[in-house]
């Protein structure tokens, strides 16, 4: 991960559970907020290897996609598997991308996806962007 994007990711995090903190302290009856704080928007890597290719058309905005930790995965210990809403693997959140939210993961938080552009036409590897949160 470059140093810049771990910074920002890192930066945006703690801004938002900082002021999530700071709500809940001050104002008893607020509630958490709906959204999730973005993470990251990328593409699912390897969407070529696994059932991706072929569940690429049926995807559309907006639709939520189900993250999973692999711990044990004998490529990259941080890998998180994309799942589509039918159960069927996507392919990864991109190794570059995955050790914050793997950490988040890890450490009880929740973090959730969503499909944020579709293209049936584009090369496997840029076919499907998704939106990276934890859930507020």
């Amino acid at each position: 991960m470059h140093r810049r994007t771990f910074l920002q990711l890192s930066a945006t995090l703690a801004s938002a559970l900082l002021f999530r903190q700071g709500a809940e302290k001050d104002y008893p009856s607020a509630k958490p907020p709906a959204k999730a704080v973005p993470l990251c928007l990328c593409t699912v890597a390897g969407l070529q290897y696994h059932e991706g290719k072929g569940l690429v058309p049926r995807l559309r905005a907006g639709q939520r996609l189900t993250l999973r930790r692999e711990p044990k995965n004998p490529h990259d210990p941080k890998a998180i598997a994309v799942f589509a809403a039918s159960g069927h693997q996507l392919g990864y959140l991109p190794r570059r991308l995955n050790e914050i939210p793997a950490n988040l993961m890890d450490s009880g938080h929740a973090v959730v996806a969503k499909v944020n552009e579709v293209d049936p036409t584009a090369l496997p590897w840029e076919a499907v962007v998704m939106e990276v949160g934890v859930a507020g």
